[in-house]
């Protein structure tokens, strides 16, 4: 029978390398860096290009709605932001800047 503590520690082990935000519930949302930041690059090249051209939006990713969710957004959108937002094909914090649930005054 496994015990409680070698549990606790597997479960530990599995999420150590995991990066996360918080909730506005309290709750922890962990993700994978590297599978997430690919998500949202995608997404918010596929917002800028087929919005402008054909007006169509693909389904938004977990991540985003996520961090929308969270306690504080910019926080949790900050890993994902690039070095040089100047020279960057994309910044993902064009997803927050329209949102409601964002918004200065909701805040």
């Amino acid at each position: 029978m496994l015990s409680r503590s070698w549990i606790r520690k597997a479960e530990q082990g599995a999420f150590e390398d995991r990066a996360a935000f918080q909730l506005q519930d309290g709750s922890l949302y962990r993700y994978d860096y590297t599978r997430e930041a690919g998500r949202i690059w995608a997404y918010c090249a596929n917002l800028m290009v087929r919005s402008k051209w054909l007006g169509v939006t693909d389904k938004e990713p977990e991540i985003v709605t996520k961090i929308r969710q969270a306690r504080d957004p910019y926080a949790a959108i900050e890993p994902f932001r690039p070095n040089n937002p100047e020279r960057a094909f994309v910044d993902p914090i064009i997803l927050l800047q329209d949102a409601p649930e964002t918004n200065e005054d909701a805040l």
